[in-house]
């Protein structure tokens, strides 16, 4: 297990309506122990397999929320939920194999406590648009699997940079969120959490992640969905 880098907190992210994508936020770049990117794939491992199981069953969820949103105009919420936790396990994954935080993934849904974050809010559906949801997602879905080929091209010279400097330069540690935040919001149109359709891969920067009262976090054990009314982030200063 890796040190946990003392590093800037989470990047800010402003109120915004109600329909906004899913938001994302990372932490700023911070040193990072060698010892822990040289074995960073071998340590995420895990992780993976972990995500492997998730994806198949979010593969069932997706299919059954899509009938459900066709009838009721809204994902079922077991359904927001699961799928959001799978949204958050796949983006703390992607952000410590790519080398964006050294704080090791929790084996848990609870958002709190881990510099990556993510934030989704159930919403209502446009029926056509659910209907059309797999032919209304191709650009975005193809411009994603562009910017993840590019993020596995880059991937072996920001490791070697980070092994050497033992941090990831700001440049690319924002070039690597950026496509990490942008496929989760792809992901969250096609898997239906979100009726935004993805925007640009920005997000604007602080110390502490801001969301508007409703957003949802999902909270281990019981993954419940969080309603609250602050528009603080949970956790955060903000909220307290």
């Amino acid at each position: 297990m890796s040190p946990e880098s003392g590093g800037p907190g989470p990047t800010e992210i402003a109120p915004v309506p109600e329909t906004s994508a899913v938001l994302v936020s990372f932490p700023g770049t911070a040193p990072q122990g060698r010892a822990s990117i040289a074995v960073r794939a071998l340590l995420a491992a895990p992780h993976i397999v972990v995500l492997i199981a998730l994806l198949i069953e979010a593969a069932a969820a997706v299919l059954a929320g899509w009938v459900a949103a066709i009838f009721a105009g809204q994902l079922p919420d077991w359904t927001h939920e699961l799928l959001s936790a799978v949204l958050r396990w796949s983006v703390r994954v992607a952000a410590y194999l790519f080398l964006l935080t050294d704080s090791y993934p929790p084996f848990h849904f609870d958002d709190s406590d881990y510099p990556v974050r993510l934030f989704t809010r159930s919403t209502r559906l446009t029926r056509l648009a659910v209907l059309l949801r797999g032919f209304a997602v191709l650009p975005a879905a193809l411009l994603a699997a562009l910017a993840s080929v590019g993020l596995l091209i880059l991937a072996p010279f920001a490791w070697l940079i980070a092994l050497v400097a033992g941090r990831l330069p700001a440049a690319w540690h924002d070039a690597i969120a950026a496509i990490i935040r942008f496929d989760a919001r792809a992901c969250g149109y096609a898997w239906m959490v979100t009726p935004a359709y993805p925007p640009d891969c920005s997000e604007t920067s602080a110390n502490h992640p801001r969301a508007p009262g409703g957003w949802c976090c999902l909270r281990a054990p019981a993954c419940s969905l969080r309603r609250e009314s602050s528009p603080g982030w949970p956790g955060s200063p903000e909220a307290s």
